[in-house]
């Protein structure tokens, strides 16, 4: 499999994934207090709260074949992704979302 874009494979890459998110979401670095709201009320705002569950779940695909740990972490995390997925009627698969993404919901 080839792809153009670069995949999350180590938890720099998510990090380094998920400030780009931030940045396309917010214009201005979000404050401490908008933080521990976004933590508290996922729905606040939606798009984000998705893609991070999107950006989790990509990590977890991509090292899934390292140990018997982590293939289970990804079923988990992929039977709730795909609940949301189905909750919101929003169907994104993995490893298609560059950096700096921006779901409008």
């Amino acid at each position: 499999m080839t792809t153009d874009m670069p995949r999350i494979v180590s938890r720099r890459d998510l990090r380094v994934y998920m400030a780009c998110d931030d940045v396309a979401f917010h214009e201005t670095p979000p404050s401490a207090t908008q933080r521990l709201v976004e933590r508290i009320l996922p729905h606040a705002n939606l798009g984000l709260w998705f893609l991070r569950r999107n950006r989790r779940l990509e990590y977890l695909y991509n090292n899934r074949a390292r140990s018997p740990l982590h293939r289970l972490a990804y079923l988990i995390a992929g039977y709730r992704y795909a609940r949301l997925q189905h909750r919101y009627c929003c169907s994104i698969p993995v490893n298609v979302l560059g950096p700096g993404a921006r779901l409008w919901h």
